[in-house]
C-alpha cells in the first residue's frame, strides 16, 4: 500500500495501525471479488495463503492482492436518523490491475445482472445515491490531476454544529443536504471553503415510512 493512502485512511480512526488500513483496503477488494468476479492483484508461479470464502479464488488463480494500486477517493458517513448508516471508504483502481474473473458471478439471477465499462461523466448521469454521484466527481477530478496518491482525499458527514471551522448548510427541503467536509491528509487553505458542497440536486434516498 502506498504509504500516503495508509496515512489517510487512518485519519480519524480510532487505534489506527498499518493492519487497520491494510484491513479497508482488503474489504475494498474482496467486495470487488464477490460483488463482480474481478481480482485485483497479480498473478504468480505460488496460490497466495488465503483464510477461505471468496480468498478461495484468489488461490485457485494464484492471484495475490496488491495494495499498491488502490487509491483512496473519499469517505463519507450516511447522515443521521437513516434506517442504516454506514462509514464508507469509496477506493478505485486502475483497470490493468484486475487480474482474473471468476465467471458465473454477474448473472440473471445474481446481485448484480450485467457489468459493463461507460465513462466516468456518463455513468454520473445515471440513476444512483446523491454521495455515489459526489465520489464520481471526485473521481473524475482526481483522474484530471493525475491521481496521485499525495491528493486530498475528502470526508463527507452531516454534523448539527454551526461554526466558522464546521459547518452545514440545510436547505428548506430537509432531504437536500449539504455536507461538512474535511480533506484527510491536508489542511485547508485561506482561500478554501470550510465545507464542501454537494454538487447534485439528487437526494439521498428517503428512510421508508
Amino acid at each position: 500500500m502506498h504509504p500516503d493512502t495508509q496515512a489517510k485512511l487512518l485519519v480519524r480512526v480510532p487505534d489506527p495501525s498499518a493492519e487497520v488500513a491494510r484491513g479497508f483496503a482488503l474489504a475494498a477488494v474482496r467486495e470487488m471479488a464477490e460483488e463482480t468476479g474481478l481480482l485485483l492483484g497479480k498473478k504468480r508461479d505460488t496460490a497466495p495463503s488465503v483464510p477461505g470464502d471468496i480468498w478461495a479464488e484468489f488461490a485457485k488463480a494464484q492471484v495475490h492482492p496488491d495494495l499498491a494500486h488502490i487509491h483512496f477517493i473519499a469517505r463519507a458517513i450516511t447522515p443521521p436518523k437513516r434506517p442504516k448508516r454506514f462509514d464508507t471508504r469509496f477506493f478505485t483502481a486502475d483497470a490493468t490491475a484486475i487480474a482474473h474473473k471468476i465467471e458465473g458471478i454477474i448473472s440473471p439471477d445474481a446481485e448484480l445482472v450485467e457489468l459493463v465499462w461507460i465513462p466516468i461523466a456518463q455513468a454520473a448521469q445515471l440513476d444512483m445515491p446523491t454521495v455515489t454521484g459526489v465520489v464520481l466527481e471526485e473521481l473524475a477530478a482526481r483522474v484530471a490531476a493525475g491521481m496521485a496518491h499525495s491528493l486530498p482525499v475528502p470526508f463527507y458527514y452531516r454534523s448539527s454544529r454551526n461554526s466558522s471551522g464546521n459547518c452545514c448548510n440545510h436547505r428548506k427541503n430537509r432531504h437536500f443536504l449539504t455536507f461538512c467536509g474535511s480533506a484527510l491528509g491536508s489542511a485547508p487553505t485561506a482561500d478554501q471553503a470550510p465545507y464542501h458542497p454537494l454538487s447534485r440536486t439528487t437526494p439521498w434516498p428517503k428512510p421508508p415510512v
